[in-house]
């Protein structure tokens, strides 16, 4: 249908109106007082096209950005006063507007919640509503990436050790786990970029690694070692290897009473009335460059638990001591006893005392438990 509206001006001042409709003209004077006048008249003609809803010309486009970018999404429509609505549809969720969203674009932050979701904008105008194609968005979440490992760390017993890693990555987490015989085990609460051990003897050589981790991977750090230098309050146990300054050593055995073994092997005279031998077995490895010898480097006494401290016996001489070991060269490896006499009563609770003067300005002390 057209509508043709025609304004007429007439010499006496009077306004008439014509609607013309399919060649019909019904004129309506301005004046009802006034014929209706179809002459003298001289006016444009308008013409006014029927409103249709908005349609889409160009249709948002899915998008591929990586964790914490910004990407926007974009629609091109054709139509008379268009507005615009954006909906988001969130991994296994229905259709919901987005609040203040009314734009012919929409920017929207990437994150690993909104990967996999789509987005599609609604048009409106007095004529209707179209509804664009959904656009989808796909995150890329790369693996972390460790920029500083954790290093070993050697502590006093009693002290706290600290492990720390470095990574960079999208909402990295971190698992912290120790080897327990062959297996790699979850430390419980250990979930931070920093591991603190309050050290005791029995964990020295303990191996600590990271497990770090994003959405979309993981990456394990490099094992370190826990090393602990014993005290008297908290020795070694028997059997447990330790590496000083120069030397690697290990109280292999320990006997607290001893006379019995002694004098199989031929040795006398006794201890002193009330008195008692303690023998301990030692394993040596050599770790510095050049060479040395155990009885040069070496210092082996025993400290009852009187708080005395008790050397080698001269009561005979032991062949298999520590001077029975030879000049010693990098790795080479040896084995020696130390046999001292000490009070009965000294020798239940007593410690091996072991210093190391390979630095003989810093002497390095461990104790190993006698017993």
């Amino acid at each position: 249908m057209k509508l043709n509206v025609i304004h007429r001006s007439v010499l006496a001042l009077a306004v008439t109106t014509a609607l013309t409709v399919g060649g019909t003209t019904i004129a309506q004077a301005a004046d009802p007082g006034a014929p209706a006048q179809s002459a003298l008249t001289m006016a444009p003609t308008a013409t006014l096209a029927a409103v249709t809803k908005p349609k889409v010309t160009t249709q948002p486009a899915s998008k591929r950005v990586a964790v914490g970018k910004q990407v926007t999404f974009t629609v091109k429509a054709t139509g008379y006063a268009v507005k615009y609505r954006w909906q988001q549809q969130l991994p296994g969720k229905s259709w919901t507007y987005v609040a203040g969203a009314t734009k012919s674009y929409h920017n929207v932050t990437a994150s690993a919640a909104r990967n996999g979701s789509s987005y599609r904008v609604v048009l409106n105008n007095v004529a209707g509503q179209t509804v664009s194609a959904a656009a989808k968005l796909t995150v890329v979440i790369p693996k972390p990436v460790i920029t500083s490992q954790p290093a070993s760390k050697r502590v006093t017993a009693g002290a706290v050790a600290s492990f720390a890693v470095k990574a960079t990555g999208y909402a990295v987490t971190y698992r912290w786990q120790k080897l327990v015989g062959k297996t790699w085990t979850n430390i419980s609460g250990a979930v931070h970029s920093t591991h603190n051990v309050r050290a005791t003897s029995a964990q020295n050589g303990t191996q600590f690694r990271v497990v770090v981790r994003t959405g979309s991977g993981q990456v394990i750090s490099k094992p370190v070692t826990l090393g602990v230098q014993s005290t008297r309050s908290d020795p070694y146990r028997v059997g447990l290897a330790t590496s000083l300054k120069g030397w690697r050593v290990n109280l292999a055995s320990s006997n607290p009473n001893a006379w019995a073994s002694v004098k199989a092997q031929g040795f006398s005279p006794g201890p002193s009335s009330g008195n008692r031998y303690v023998v301990g077995e030692f394993n040596v490895r050599y770790l510095a460059s050049g060479s040395s010898a155990a009885w040069w480097d070496l210092d082996v006494e025993f400290v009852g638990s009187n708080g005395r401290t008790y050397t080698d016996t001269d009561k005979f001489y032991w062949n298999n001591g520590i001077y029975s070991l030879n000049e010693m060269y990098r790795n080479a490896t040896g084995s020696f006893y130390s046999v001292v006499e000490v009070p009965a009563t000294a020798a239940a609770g007593g410690r091996w005392k072991i210093t190391d003067h390979t630095d003989w300005q810093k002497p390095v002390v461990v104790w190993y438990a006698a017993n």
